[in-house]
């Protein structure tokens, strides 16, 4: 397996133009399970700088600034906190599909959802760095990321399950992350945590 950045960016464009196809491409890689976790890794490790930097730029509300002192602002705090997050979902995704007869591996599940993570985080670091020079124009191509961002992942996520069903796979990423949620709010109220007073209203 050999990853130019001819190849790179070839596959990225391919990734927002045929999802579908894309998330193909990157299992037809063969990445080793060895290299597996280097990758889930580099996922992070984008996340991470996307987070601070959308934090750094960011003008939140009052109860916006409330909400984010659930964050941690230390850097090595957020990229252990996204890798944590990361993990599980990845955990979950596989988890939920097995639950409806999921034909992909976890191998696979980390492999897809580990290179739509790099593909959205670079593009959202792109959008942020707009957002400096053009704010307006800059906060609509985030918007329109995260829109499209979450259609590229149903895709993905079909090429996961081999649902050959869009709408079968969106359902078992929304189970998916609402478990997750579920499973940290217990973790939280197990350990006693509560968010400040005004972090629920946002």
């Amino acid at each position: 397996m050999t990853m130019t950045i001819q190849s790179f960016l070839a596959l990225f464009q391919l990734s927002f133009a045929q999802p579908k196809q894309a998330a193909e491409a990157v299992l037809a890689l063969n990445i080793p399970r060895e290299a597996l976790w280097l990758l889930v890794s580099l996922a992070v490790i984008l996340s991470t700088i996307s987070g601070v930097l959308g934090q750094t730029i960011a003008t939140p509300t009052e109860q916006q600034q409330q909400a984010m002192q659930l964050i941690p602002t230390n850097p090595v705090l957020f990229l252990v906190m996204y890798a944590v997050f990361i993990v599980a979902f990845m955990g979950a995704v596989h988890v939920a599909g097995l639950a409806f007869k999921s034909q992909g591996s976890f191998d696979e599940c980390v492999v897809v959802l580990s290179w739509w993570l790099i593909i959205s985080n670079t593009a959202r670091i792109m959008g942020l760095f707009l957002a400096l020079l053009s704010p307006m124009l800059g906060g609509l191509v985030l918007l329109g990321l995260v829109g499209y961002g979450i259609w590229i992942l149903v895709n993905f996520a079909d090429v996961i399950f081999r649902f050959n069903s869009l709408g079968k796979s969106a359902l078992m990423l929304f189970l998916a992350f609402m478990g997750l949620v579920f499973a940290a709010a217990m973790i939280l109220a197990i350990f006693g945590f509560t968010p400040p007073e005004g972090a629920a209203n946002v």
